[in-house]
């Protein structure tokens, strides 16, 4: 009992509590929720006021335009993902993330609680998530998901650098990846480290895309195009000033090239990436498709007119 208040009262300071890194902040929470008067206590993200920016109006008026039309073309309701509707969300990324994206695929990667409440459900219920819905029939279409990193949250970073052993021991153990070893081999060989980059480019936060989903049946119709377009108002506003990700989809790269003024950082082919004896880390993955980390400042994308 002592502990866990120890561990209830770290995660109540001020550099904690802004933004949580998705292996921990579930566990955390479920702590937090089996002690009255926790200051970290669950709440409806509905009600935070990063959902608030992110359906908001700041945008400018053009901005909003374009956006209603190209929703309007395109049949989407785009919401952000709240509590209650973060099953919907997370049921639809093993239907329609997890299967067709390539290293998902390439580590086998199975559902388990592991995977479910440290991996995806923090990122879906981070506040910096939204839902695409069909305006027809109100299914679930698209979902896009990330994390704002600040420079100064040591403790965040932290964890980052502890969070690779999650992969490389915790998922084989609870058998939801048994190569999963490959997944922190690769993220190495493109250099990838948002931390790094931040402290290179004294940039103070940037938004880290950790998934972007579309439904089977509506790829390359730019719905998740658009469900970028309308997550970077938001971003503005919390103070992010550049995203960084990495992209390992053939559909995923091609729209932060649209929008014009990114940088590739790094950029290796799928079959470039090897282990030490030469074996493909990824061998279920398209040879010729290839997995990059971009950057682009954050401001809002140039309107494409019709």
């Amino acid at each position: 009992m002592v502990l866990i208040n120890k561990i209830i009262s770290l995660t109540s300071r001020p550099n904690f509590a802004k933004f949580q890194h998705p292996y921990y902040s579930s566990v955390f929470s479920q702590l937090s929720q089996k002690h009255e008067g926790s200051p970290y206590s669950s709440t409806s993200s509905s009600q935070t006021p990063e959902n608030a920016k992110i359906s908001g109006s700041s945008l400018n008026v053009a901005y909003q335009k374009y956006l209603a039309k190209k929703s309007q073309e395109l049949g989407l309701v785009v919401k952000p993902v709240t509590k209650e509707t973060s099953n919907e969300a997370l049921e639809f990324l093993w239907k329609h993330f997890v299967p067709s994206e390539p290293i998902s695929r390439s580590l086998r990667l199975t559902r388990g609680w592991w995977v479910d409440q440290i991996r995806f459900r923090p990122l879906i219920e981070s506040g910096v998530c939204l839902a695409g819905y069909s305006s027809q029939d109100g299914r679930l279409l698209a979902v896009a998901a990330g994390r704002v990193l600040h420079r100064t949250d040591r403790l965040t970073r932290l964890r980052d650098q502890l969070g690779k052993y999650g992969y490389i021991y915790i998922l084989p153990l609870v058998g939801s990846a048994v190569k999963s070893r490959r997944f922190v081999q690769a993220r190495s060989l493109i250099g990838f480290d948002p931390w790094a980059f931040m402290e290179e480019r004294n940039i103070g936060k940037v938004f880290e895309g950790g998934i972007l989903a579309v439904h089977n049946d509506h790829l390359g119709r730019g719905i998740g195009e658009l469900l970028i377009y309308h997550l970077f108002p938001g971003l503005q506003a919390r103070g992010c000033q550049a995203t960084y990700d990495v992209y390992s989809s053939k559909y995923s790269a091609p729209i932060i090239d649209r929008m014009g003024d990114f940088e590739v950082l790094a950029l290796k082919k799928f079959s470039e990436l090897v282990d030490d004896k030469g074996e493909l880390l990824f061998p279920d993955a398209d040879a010729d498709n290839a997995l990059s980390v971009r950057t682009r400042k954050l401001k809002i994308p140039p309107i494409v007119k019709a």
